[in-house]
């Protein structure tokens, strides 16, 4: 499948499954109902693009160099985990200090309140969620992007997207995620690395939050 087609199912699966619990929500018969179709849309839709991923033809990313060693995209993925965490500290620093925003992240904060009454959901956090967007907004928009313009410019701009698809007002930190998960990716030719790495920083955060509620 082409790179061009590959990014318009993938954006299009992507978008269906954040808009799909918004439209159920008026004829959703309890909470817990709502939160169990989103865990089921969001497998769906991880399943999906899956699937796209797997027809999907290589990116120039990923045909730039020999990619990382299972054992390799494990090793590596694990400790850029202390890297996103120091990037999203040095954001978080500049944003109270500069911005006046509140350190705490609004988006984390609702996630991690519905997995505290349904800890299925913890797979949507550290699982299917970091898996689509890494497909999404890493291999898809960037490789999309990197056929007409440098890498540099379409890792930008797929950092300035991801901030923006977050509506928390913390542009600074989710740019500055987006960033290194794209050097991550850039650096591996391989979307497993930096998806290891968002999967296991999305559920430290949760289970940090969790613990000190």
């Amino acid at each position: 499948m082409s790179i061009n087609k590959t990014t318009f199912y993938s954006f299009f699966v992507y978008a269906f499954v954040q808009i799909s619990p918004v439209l159920i929500t008026p004829f959703s018969p309890s909470k817990s109902f709502y939160i169990y179709f989103m865990i089921f849309v969001f497998f769906v839709g991880a399943i999906v693009l899956f699937f796209l991923y797997r027809r999907a033809q290589p990116i120039a990313l990923e045909k730039a160099k020999i990619p990382f060693t299972p054992k390799k995209i494990m090793i590596v993925g694990l400790l850029s985990v202390l890297a996103l965490f120091l990037v999203q500290a040095l954001a978080s620093i500049i944003e109270s200090y500069v911005f006046k925003l509140n350190p705490q992240s609004q988006n984390t904060q609702q996630l991690s309140t519905i997995a505290d009454s349904i800890p299925l959901f913890l797979l949507v956090i550290s699982v299917a969620g970091p898996f689509m967007e890494e497909l999404v907004f890493r291999r898809s928009i960037i490789g999309w992007l990197n056929q007409y313009l440098n890498v540099w410019i379409a890792i930008i701009i797929s950092s300035a997207l991801f901030a923006i698809i977050h509506f928390d007002g913390h542009y600074l930190l989710y740019f500055s995620m987006g960033m290194l998960l794209a050097l991550i990716y850039k650096r591996s030719a391989t979307i497993w690395t930096s998806t290891i790495a968002h999967s296991v920083m999305n559920l430290v955060v949760v289970l940090i939050y969790l613990l000190n509620s």
